[in-house]
């Protein structure tokens, strides 16, 4: 037998945030990584080195929403776990449904197994997401991991999933995950609240990461000399017993330890290419301030002047959604990554007896923000408000129809089939080889699926950006909400959005402010969360619906600025 079929070697890449993770595997991992840098395998080598370490132990997989985890999170582990480790569905694990007999039972028995994720071991992995923290009641916890932390609420954190982390110590005490967590993120922007990232750094001890490295090297060292030995059986019981001495200091080091890092996109260099970061460093690509966090990981210092100059944190809320459909939606089928499943019923912030509203912005990239109003006509002392409920979007070579049948497929249930539609003047222009306009085709396409469709844009000319940028920052205010309605934005629904409005940044031109829209020239791929598109789609909707509302507004359509007058 060769040293290679012994030890079933294969080559495995790796960039080198990733190999120092691995390597430290320390208790507490907490890592904010730029895009691109490669967060999803971290998490899977975590979750195996917790299998494999405290089998029978229950752990628990936590996110934002847990619809965030169904489609963002669990398929890139599943493929890790496959490529890496050669787990798979049926074999080494089960998901959201009872394991076979055979396998080893979990310390902790398992009342119910419709969150749960089951291995061979008895190891059992709960998906506990952070706007439904019920599922986390009562159980106890051995490790947890946490993905896309920043858009994570820490009191829920704190109060739900940390009380959780308990028991079985006799059973893992020499382990030094037992208790332990790995968080990672993207670089939190200003405007996600999420301060907690960066004071987890002062938890680290350096000196014992530094004993760690030196130990883990010497396992590392071993193990290789171990490979090397062949079939020299003295030689292989003399390395097997030192390397078992070594491990035993290394598991002690590691306990309670904390890693934490910022790493930029640059630590996945070999597989981007030097080529990704020239592109996006262009400023006619990405705004100065978006390539410095989202890429380089710069800490963000303050707020560049942009064009939603009074967006915050209070103008976005969660989706609290229907979890009795998201549920038997979810387990019903395999979750694929980026899907958003299912239709309007998973969701609760809809009146499904109301009008929908939305904005339409045409183009390569096909952009419809969906909203709905509560007495936003008449305020007189009450506070009216808007919900942005919903965002869909196609990319070319998808076209109109594409976009109208997400739209229609996903509020198929909703029983007041009335749509009112703004957008800006190209959607009054005649389409190729087409009698129809742009907007009046996508009008067809929703009359064909049983909606009334109301064209609110008709003779619609140039929307000033100055006069949006008024409006709408004068609505984000809220300085005087018996003239305005409140803004209210579903983040979980609207992360394209949501991204949008926080990166569009603002410039002075000709004594005017207008949006700078250089990210609409990015690639394909990279528009639905970098580019001003879908904001643009925002304003159409917002102006449309409140123009008239504006201070210094005058009959029916117009608006008095100092000396201009706005359609």
């Amino acid at each position: 037998m060769n040293t290679t079929e012994k030890y079933n070697l294969q080559e495995l890449y790796t960039n080198r945030i990733q190999q120092l993770a691995m390597f430290l595997n320390p208790w507490e991992l907490i890592l904010l990584i730029g895009r691109g840098a490669g967060k999803s395998p971290i998490q899977a080598f975590r979750v195996h080195e917790v299998v494999t370490q405290m089998p029978r132990c229950t752990f628990a997989l936590a996110g934002p929403t847990y619809v965030n985890l169904m489609e963002r999170t669990i398929p890139p582990m599943r493929r890790y776990l496959y490529e890496h480790y050669g787990w798979m569905e049926g074999v080494h694990y089960v998901t959201f449904r009872r394991p076979p007999d055979e396998w080893a039972k979990p310390f902790i028995p398992v009342d119910e197994y419709k969150h749960a994720i089951s291995f061979y071991n008895g190891t059992v992995g709960y998906l506990g997401s952070l706007d439904r923290p019920g599922i986390l009641n009562s159980l106890s916890l051995q490790y947890y991991g946490i993905d896309e932390a920043r858009f994570s609420d820490y009191d829920r954190i704190t109060k739900d999933l940390m009380p959780a982390v308990r028991g079985e110590l006799l059973q893992f005490q020499k382990c030094p995950l037992l208790y332990g967590r790995t968080i990672t993120s993207d670089l939190p922007y200003i405007e996600d609240s999420a301060e907690w990232l960066y004071k987890t750094e002062k938890q680290m001890d350096k000196n014992q990461i530094e004993l760690i490295f030196h130990l883990a090297y010497k396992v590392n060292y071993l193990t290789k000399k171990l490979i090397d030995a062949g079939n020299n059986h003295e030689e292989i019981v003399k390395i097997k017993t030192e390397i078992g001495h070594w491990k035993h200091r290394l598991n002690i080091a590691r306990r309670n330890s904390t890693y934490f890092a910022i790493a930029s996109s640059l630590a996945n260099i070999d597989v981007l290419g030097i080529n990704y970061f020239k592109s996006n460093s262009n400023p006619e690509i990405n705004p100065k301030h978006v390539f410095r966090t989202s890429f380089l990981s710069i800490k963000p210092m303050s707020v560049e002047e942009m064009f939603y100059g009074q967006l915050n944190s209070k103008h976005f809320y969660r989706a609290n959604y229907n979890y009795n459909y998201i549920d038997a939606y979810y387990h019903s089928s395999t979750p694929s990554e980026g899907r958003k499943g299912g239709t309007c019923l998973r969701d609760t912030d809809i009146n499904f007896n109301a009008p929908l509203y939305a904005g339409l912005d045409f183009g390569n990239m096909n952009s419809l923000v969906v909203a709905q109003c509560s007495d936003y006509h008449a305020f007189g002392g009450d506070r009216g408000e808007v919900n942005i409920i919903n965002e869909f979007h196609t990319l070319t070579p998808q076209i109109l129809d594409d976009l109208a049948t997400a739209f229609c497929d996903y509020y198929e249930p909703h029983k007041d089939k009335m749509l009112h539609l703004f957008y800006d003047r190209s959607g009054n222009n005649k389409m190729a080889n087409s009698r129809h306009t742009y907007a009046e085709h996508f009008q067809s396409a929703l009359q064909a699926r049983g909606w009334r469709v109301q064209l609110m844009s008709l003779g619609q000319g140039n929307i000033d950006h100055e006069a949006k940028s008024l409006l709408i920052n004068d609505m984000l205010s809220e300085n005087n909400t018996k003239r305005y309605p409140v803004i209210r934005i579903n983040e979980d629904n609207c992360k394209c959005l949501k991204s949008s409005l926080n990166m569009a940044p603002a410039e002075k031109y000709k004594g005017t402010i207008r949006k700078v829209k250089k990210s609409e020239k990015l690639p394909l791929q990279r528009l639905p969360m970098e580019s001003t598109n879908m904001s643009d789609a925002f304003d159409y909707l917002i102006w449309g619906l409140f123009r008239q509302l504006l201070s210094g507004a005058k009959g029916a359509g117009s608006i008095v600025i100092g000396d201009k007058v706005f359609k």
